[in-house]
């Protein structure tokens, strides 16, 4: 099986491609980023894409482009743009997004409104019956803290979603925890 990763060289990205490249099920992983990636497996392509256009490919997606701080809300708004397209190009396609999304155009936020309430857009566009949606809270390396996810979990679980789907398409920070545990049994 292929699948398709985009923001390979974050946090996330990393991490989720590390746990693609070394799953049985799959065997080519094209991981689109916008900066080469320094890591090098047989069963990575590593295609440079300054605006995450990929190509229709029915092949699973997981979506794990982030905008940078410091990046202008203009940019993350063809980010996002880019990955409603290419949610329109392939089968499975899983989208990481955020606890504190909002999908309620109208609420009154204290804080990141702008960025909360366009993964919250984002994510309300994803009517594919085939998407599925990552809301992780903090997300974090080496420890566990109560209200966190393990990257290394996380990654598990988008990679997961991407090879077998799932009946539920929104995973919430305790649902990504539970199915975590599930996957190391």
């Amino acid at each position: 099986m292929k699948i398709i990763i985009t923001g390979a060289t974050g946090l996330i990205g990393r991490s989720t491609l590390e746990k693609a490249l070394n799953h049985p099920e799959i065997t080519k992983v094209v991981a689109y980023t916008r900066k080469p990636l320094q890591q090098q497996h047989t069963k990575l392509e590593n295609v440079i894409s300054k605006d995450l256009d990929l190509p229709e490919d029915p092949s699973p997606c997981i979506w794990c482009a982030g905008a940078k701080l410091g990046v202008s809300m203009e940019e993350c708004e063809q980010l996002e743009e880019a990955a409603l397209v290419a949610a329109s190009r392939h089968g499975r396609f899983v989208y990481l997004s955020g606890m504190l999304a909002v999908k309620n155009q109208d609420e009154q936020l204290w804080f990141a409104s702008e960025g909360r309430k366009l993964k919250g857009r984002t994510e309300a566009k994803l009517t594919n019956e085939e998407s599925y949606i990552a809301r992780p809270s903090m997300v974090i390396q080496n420890w566990t803290l109560p209200m966190t996810v393990r990257v290394d979990d996380l990654a598990s679980v988008l990679v997961h979603l991407a090879v077998n789907g799932d009946s539920r398409k929104t995973w919430e920070n305790s649902q990504i925890v539970g199915l975590a545990k599930e996957l190391k049994q």
